[in-house]
């Protein structure tokens, strides 16, 4: 299908501009004057091999509603497009068949050079309406280098201007967004505390920047599943500095140490999390860093009606005030420094995720901290 629409059909995937207005001399009559009838396209075998069709469900039918699809057997289904006209029902398709090529078990040994990218990247935005989360997807899975995302970012964020949308793309996804963040400023002159470290995503990277890097780290994750990966992790890393525990009551280290605690308090009741904020506000430490969702931004995620939080285990999911308000009383009248930051993708000034950085600039035993 990819072949077809780009051998057969190459003339119905230029720039929208262009195509509209390039003349049919035969007919003395531009294609925009022609192309005025709705198309449908009808596809009658897709495969489609990668968690992005999953029990009968396309992804891409969430976000467009004129793709339907009809399983078939095992990893097959019938692709129905619609479109208002041919270059749109064509820009769709081809939009189709390059996102489930890439995103199918062998797409991982896809080149995807600067031309692929462009070309993509403009095939997307001819079609009109896509919402944000469908360029947020294709960021992520087709552009391969910091390069490419640079010539593509323009593009994608002029498309969502003449839709009266201020988007700061970045190149990064969300997770990979707030690492950046933490690990830039957090910086390598102090030990680590990681709460709920889960897989250990930023030891890895914290050793990645700095193999050189030997100040302690200390995780702690209540999962029994992560005691057993820690233990690999060790092994296999040969990390000499690595302490893991699942216990407030095992960690004794006195010295000055910054402390992650990343998408942790939305996993609690809003008293549990307040209680884990002032533990750790107890402790000896240089930064501590918070992050959670921005319920603002889930708009952007889900339908109106949807329900609305990312994550079932989530207990909440506060706006920009409500988090500010949490931490602040959570602060109380200690002399901190609080800075509150935005996370990832920008929409209109809202962004994915919320943080803030609080920094300690006297001893823990000050009692003005107690």
């Amino acid at each position: 299908m990819l072949h077809i629409c780009n051998e057969f059909f190459k003339e119905l995937l230029q720039e929208r501009q262009t195509y509209f207005q390039q003349e049919i001399k035969w007919l003395g009559k531009s294609r925009g004057e022609v192309d005025t009838y709705p198309c449908r396209i009808e596809v009658k075998n897709l495969y489609a091999n990668s968690n992005w069709y999953s029990q009968g469900h396309f992804l891409l039918e969430r976000y467009f509603k004129n793709i339907h699809t009809t399983p078939l057997i095992g990893n097959n289904l019938s692709l129905t497009i619609e479109g208002k006209n041919v270059f749109e029902a064509m820009n769709l398709l081809s939009f189709v068949a390059v996102a489930t090529h890439i995103t199918n078990t062998y797409g991982e040994y896809t080149y995807i050079d600067d031309h692929f990218a462009q070309k993509y990247a403009r095939i997307l935005t001819n079609i009109e309406q896509v919402p944000y989360f469908v360029f947020y997807l294709f960021i992520k899975r087709a552009i391969k280098s910091e390069r490419q995302f640079a010539e593509i970012k323009p593009l994608f964020e002029a498309y969502f201007k003449q839709r009266g949308m201020d988007i700061d793309f970045q190149f990064a996804d969300t997770h990979g967004s707030r690492m950046n963040f933490i690990v830039n400023e957090l910086g390598m002159d102090y030990p680590i505390l990681d709460i709920g470290c889960g897989e250990l995503k930023y030891y890895r990277r914290f050793m990645r920047r700095n193999y050189n890097y030997q100040h302690p780290y200390f995780a702690t994750d209540t999962d029994p599943e992560v005691a057993a990966h820690v233990a690999i992790l060790k092994e296999r890393m040969e990390a000499d500095n690595l302490y893991f525990f699942t216990s407030w009551d095992d960690f004794q280290y006195k010295e000055p140490i910054n402390i992650i605690l990343t998408e942790v308090i939305e996993h609690n009741t809003p008293a549990q999390a307040a209680a884990l904020v002032k533990k750790c506000l107890s402790l000896n430490f240089h930064k501590l860093i918070i992050t959670t969702p921005d319920s603002r931004f889930n708009s952007y995620y889900f339908e109106e009606g949807e329900e609305n939080r990312r994550h079932e285990d989530h207990h909440f999911e506060w706006t920009e005030a409500d988090f500010q308000a949490f931490i602040k009383e959570c602060i109380g009248t200690m002399p901190l420094e609080v800075t509150f930051c935005g996370i990832g993708d920008r929409i209109n000034g809202v962004t994915p995720t919320q943080a803030v950085v609080v920094t300690r600039n006297g001893p823990a035993g000050d009692s003005r901290f107690n």
